[in-house]
């Protein structure tokens, strides 16, 4: 990892080059925006003070459908893309191996820190670690994604990216087609329990099913590959056609719901297409928001955690960890310090919302880290 403590100096942190202008920056302002409101929504879904009372928005559909909490990670996704597009363009002179030997020791390094976190506080055994998780799917969807830009020639990952999409439908009709949509025969639990076994899956919905399983990282590489040519028509100015493209995603999207139900947890190719659709939207409208207010204050919150969001994820899970390793005396027991902390604020608010202010509290902490290192123009990368 390493720290930058400037910017590129062409494009001020609150400058936003026209999509029309030909300029191709190293920071995209209204990204860095976008990426911090992702992160901020990130920590406020992952963190509440009690998982059974959580606000319905804030919690993932139970299986089939889709809630907004259920748009965050395919946005990240989005922006990694659109993202890989702007540092592309900057580094015109490298060759295609030589960016994908950085890339490929970035995913490395990426998915070694989402290990480490499972592993956190390095007490329990490895034979039941976690193999699979959020970071682990941005690393390798990152690199496989980075490999078809950079040596598939345009309409060839295009057409691979549609391949992705009908090829991961066929799997759910190889057999039981109802059988492959439920959470105890979908191809993604049989899949990974015969690559890691069940131990090393995520045991939340009370069987070995880990939704970031490796099977369904496949489709959501065609996350990545959409935000990268989103930005691509963006930065040619193409705004018209990519509010017609997130239309066209949409409908083709709520049309395979009915074949191909949307669901986050398996990453359905209808869910694809539908949360692309939405994504694109949210960029173009956090894209069009800024140009109006380009200088405000307001931006600065979204600009803290948009500009080292790995980190302060990071940093949020760590301390979530922590708080459960430190016990407090409850009269009659000892209890983690967090269940403490929720039990004191539900005494005095309903439920939902002290959970919903514990999530605020993790994201403050965070905030405020991101807030100094925003301060001194420190940026921690990978």
């Amino acid at each position: 990892m390493n720290l930058k403590t400037k910017m590129d100096a062409s494009v001020p942190v609150d400058g936003l080059a026209s999509p029309s202008s030909g300029v191709l920056p190293y920071r995209h302002a209204a990204l860095d925006v976008l990426r911090g409101l992702t992160i901020m929504f990130m920590i406020l879904v992952n963190s509440p003070g009690s998982w059974e009372h959580v606000y319905a928005p804030l919690r993932h559909a139970t299986w089939h459908g889709m809630t907004p909490t259920d748009l965050v990670f395919p946005l990240f996704l989005f922006i990694v893309g659109a993202s890989l597009y702007l540092s592309f363009a900057k580094s015109t002179t490298s060759s295609p191996n030589r960016r994908m030997q950085k890339i490929t020791k970035k995913a490395v390094i990426l998915f070694g820190i989402g290990l480490l976190l499972h592993w956190f506080p390095f007490q329990n055994s490895l034979s039941d670690l976690r193999i699979m998780g959020v970071l682990q799917r941005i690393a390798l969807c990152t690199l496989f994604a980075s490999a078809l830009l950079l040596y598939c020639s345009q309409r060839g990952y295009q057409l691979f990216a549609c391949g992705i999409l009908l090829g991961y439908q066929c799997c759910y009709l190889m057999g039981d087609y109802a059988a492959s949509l439920s959470l105890l025969g979908n191809p993604v639990r049989q899949f990974d329990i015969l690559v890691f076994g069940e131990e090393h899956l995520w045991q939340g919905f009370g069987l070995a099913f880990d939704p970031e399983g490796l099977l369904s990282t496949i489709p959501a590489i065609v996350n990545v590959i959409i935000g990268f040519e989103c930005m691509r028509l963006y930065q040619k100015g193409k705004v018209r056609e990519l509010y017609l493209i997130a239309v066209a995603f949409l409908m083709l999207g709520g049309l395979w719901h009915f074949l191909f139900p949307v669901n986050k947890s398996l990453w359905t190719s209808s869910y694809v297409l539908f949360s692309s659709g939405l994504c694109l939207l949210l960029f173009l409208g956090v894209t069009r928001l800024h140009i109006y207010v380009q200088f405000s204050k307001i931006w600065t919150p979204f600009l803290v955690f948009g500009m080292n969001p790995l980190f302060l994820y990071a940093l949020s899970w760590l301390m979530l960890r922590t708080v459960d390793l430190i016990f407090v005396s409850n009269e009659k027991e000892l209890i983690p310090l967090s269940v403490y902390l929720f039990n004191l604020m539900s005494f005095v608010l309903a439920n939902e919302l002290a959970s919903f202010l514990y999530s605020l509290f993790n994201m403050a902490f965070a905030g405020i880290v991101g807030f100094v290192l925003y301060q001194y123009r420190i940026f921690i990368k990978i």
